[in-house]
Formats: structure tokens, sequence, C-alpha cells
């Protein structure tokens, strides 16, 4: 049997051992002399091998996990042809270790995969504040069943991680870009920011037009309290609060501060 390319072999691989109830991970690549051509690809079951214990004596260990590998010797091997072509060159289907059921299959980590749908609608929720449980819940509704949503809480879980770790450096540009992108559409939009030495976001404050009309018409009184600690980023927020002629609480504007210091209020209050 031959394939044009090795992700069509191993594509081909994975739904065969999807269909036979166990997972697969990648042993070993060998690459031509000099070159980053690949000419060799052995897939071999999930259960290969043994774990190494040695470096687990000294550890507490607070639950016994069991181990996963059990010296399975199920393998396939495959080789690049001179015309380009992949072939099998090895292989080995004996296992020596229960296989999973149609029903747990999809558990297994080579067969899951969030989707790039998935991971839209994943953004999406994590916007709204839904939580991972219940975007998994909505995903097996909409997939039909928890079976086929082809991955697992978890994955939903690590997917999030990930996205917040690659924004974790740029979130506060993101807030203030957000605000330019405001000011371009409305120039009634104003806002206002400062950066310490190394470039950190420390005070911000902003009031839309419909915030500026409020206070002309209802500022004779203005409410100013501060929240500390409410939100991941440990930042002061300071809105400004007034009454309107309903008695009904306004907004008159919003404030983000490093810390309580007489020279963070100083700067709030000249903005």
């Amino acid at each position: 049997m031959c394939f044009d390319t090795l992700d069509e072999a191993e594509s081909f691989y994975i739904r065969y051992v999807r269909f036979g109830g166990f997972g697969v991970r990648k042993s070993s690549t060998r690459y031509r002399k000099g070159s980053k051509d690949i000419y060799r690809r052995e897939l071999v079951c999930a259960k290969e091998g043994f774990k190494d214990t040695s470096q687990d004596k000294n550890k507490i260990r607070i639950r016994n996990r069991g181990h996963v590998r059990v010296g399975c010797k199920a393998r396939i091997k495959f080789f690049k042809e001179e015309d380009g072509k992949w072939k099998i060159d090895d292989f080995n289907d004996g296992h020596i270790h229960v296989l999973a059921t149609p029903r747990k299959t999809h558990l297994l980590r080579s067969h899951r995969e969030v989707t790039c749908a998935q991971k839209s609608l994943i953004d999406t929720f994590q916007d709204a504040n839904v939580g991972s449980s219940q975007t998994m819940t909505i995903l097996a509704m909409d997939s039909g069943g928890y079976d086929k949503v082809g991955c697992t809480e978890r994955d939903i879980q690590n997917y999030r991680g990930k996205i917040h770790n690659e924004m974790r450096d740029y979130d506060a540009q993101m807030f203030i870009n957000s605000f330019k992108e405001k000011v371009a559409m409305n120039p009634s939009f104003y806002f206002a920011y400062e950066v310490d030495e190394e470039n950190k976001l420390t005070h911000c404050f902003w009031a839309d037009e419909g915030v500026r009309k409020a206070y002309a018409h209802f500022g004779n009184v203005v409410v100013f309290d501060t929240t500390y600690d409410t939100n991941k980023y440990s930042l002061i927020f300071a809105p400004f609060t007034g009454v309107n002629n309903h008695f009904q609480s306004i907004s008159l504007g919003c404030g983000i501060l490093k810390d309580e210091k007489i020279e963070s209020f100083e700067w709030l209050f000249t903005k």
C-alpha cells in the first residue's frame, strides 16, 4: 500500500486504530543527512514501552494512577521511496492489553482534536463568560452526543489556557487599541492612559459620548468609590457614579489604577 504524502499515510493509520480501539503516538522520525527531508516515520501504540519510575522514587504520591505503558509491541513504520511515495515498511498489530470499546475510543488522546470551528465557538463562549463545562454540554448537544464532539472538557480547558498564555503580554495593548478604534469612529469618545518604565499599563480613564452628556446634565453630585482586587490583574477599579432625574444610578466615567496612592488619584482626577 502506497501513499502520496506522510500526512495521508498517518491519517489512514489513525483512522484504522480508532476502529481498532487503541491510541498511537509518534516514536521516531528519520531525516536524510544534511536536510530536513523525512524519509522514515514510526508510529507505536500509546501503551508501548514502560514508564521510567527511577525519577519517582523520592516523590510523595497523593494518588496512585497506575501505569499507562505496558510494553505493547504494536507499531507501524512508513518509508519514503525514491519516487516520493510512502509505503508501509513494517507492521505489527499484536496487542497485549485490553482494547477500548467503541463508546470509549473518542477519549484516547490520539483521536481527540479541537477543530477550528470548535475553537471559534469556544472563543465566543469565553467572551460571554460561559465556562468549560457548559461549553462542552453545548458542543455535545450540537454534535449529537459527547462521543461525537471529538474532544473532552480537559481539551477545552487546555485550549483556553493556551490562548490566555499567548495573550498575557498583549491584552493591555488590545485594551488600548480598542479605545483608539472607538475614538476613530466617534471623536467624542475620550480616554487617557499611562504606562510605567516597563511599558506596563498603570492608569486608564475613559468616558463615551453618552457618559459625557450625562455628566453635563447630572454632574451636580458624583459618587466615587474604588473596588480593590476584584479582577485577575489586581488593579483598582474606580467608577464615577451619578443619579439622574429618575433617581437611577448612572455611570459618569470609569478608571483603573495600579494602587490607591495619592499620585494615582491625582492622575485620575485631572483627566
